[in-house]
């Protein structure tokens, strides 16, 4: 939850300004996929590919759950 928590108000308030396309949208889930995948490395001493398994899991249930919430 930290990770999220750390990077959520980046992506949802700052990027959209910063970058107004969908590729700029795209680039910015990106980045906040690497940035909590390090966050978890550093955080929890996971390995790099295990940080970014975690990471792609979160973000992905977070996605699922945001969907079912519609």
């Amino acid at each position: 939850m930290l990770a999220s928590a750390l990077t959520l108000p980046y992506l949802w308030f700052l990027l959209p300004s910063i970058l107004t396309t969908a590729s700029g949208i795209y680039f910015g889930e990106v980045l906040v996929f690497l940035v909590e995948a390090l966050l978890y490395r550093w955080l929890l001493g996971l390995s790099y590919p295990k940080a970014l398994l975690l990471s792609f899991t979160v973000n992905a249930l977070s996605f699922l759950v945001g969907l079912f919430l519609l």
